[in-house]
């Protein structure tokens, strides 16, 4: 169990900080939970646009 342990010491460090998903240990599952329906990729995208052009549309105005 400790050689277990040793293996993964430092992995996901690599693959959070310094971007080696190859050797690094990417943690998957923590956020699935929020997850609410299964859409488009382009959906989702326009989504998050629409939403960024109505933060800079208020800042614009002067609205924070």
């Amino acid at each position: 169990m400790e050689e277990l342990e040793k293996l993964g010491v430092g992995r996901l460090r690599m693959a959070m900080v310094e971007g080696d998903i190859q050797d690094g240990s990417v943690m998957a599952g923590q956020v699935c939970g929020m997850v609410k329906k299964i859409e488009p990729a382009a959906d989702i995208i326009q989504d998050i646009v629409s939403g960024a052009e109505q933060v800079m549309s208020r800042f614009s105005r002067g609205e924070f």
